[in-house]
């Protein structure tokens, strides 16, 4: 099982990755993100191929559940997603390509 935890600053924004992950297929990748100084929890999902099952539902937010769709499709596995803080899609993007190249290494 690998466990990565990780600083990153996006426009202006810093974020804690924590993310578990190894190479089984069925094994799902768990992924925190949490915005630095950002105390409350937003929504927390499992997406498994199209379905997507929000485990805590704070607020309507198309961003989380589109960071968790690419990176279910990305990785063709069951994903966890918990993200504290602000979202934008800019922000998705690059928080996709950090914790892809993360997983990738």
């Amino acid at each position: 099982m690998n466990h990565i935890v990780k600083q990153v600053a996006i426009n202006s924004n810093d974020y804690t990755l924590i993310i578990t992950h190894n190479n089984d297929p069925k094994t799902p990748i768990s992924i925190f993100i949490n915005e630095i100084n950002n105390i409350t929890m937003n929504n927390y999902i499992y997406t498994i191929k199209s379905l997507t099952i929000y485990l805590n539902k704070v607020q309507q937010d198309d961003s989380i559940e589109l960071l968790n769709n690419l990176l279910n499709k990305k990785f063709n596995k069951p994903t966890y997603l918990n993200i504290n803080g602000y979202l934008n899609n800019e922000i998705v993007i690059e928080l996709f390509n950090q914790i892809v190249n993360e997983i990738s290494i």
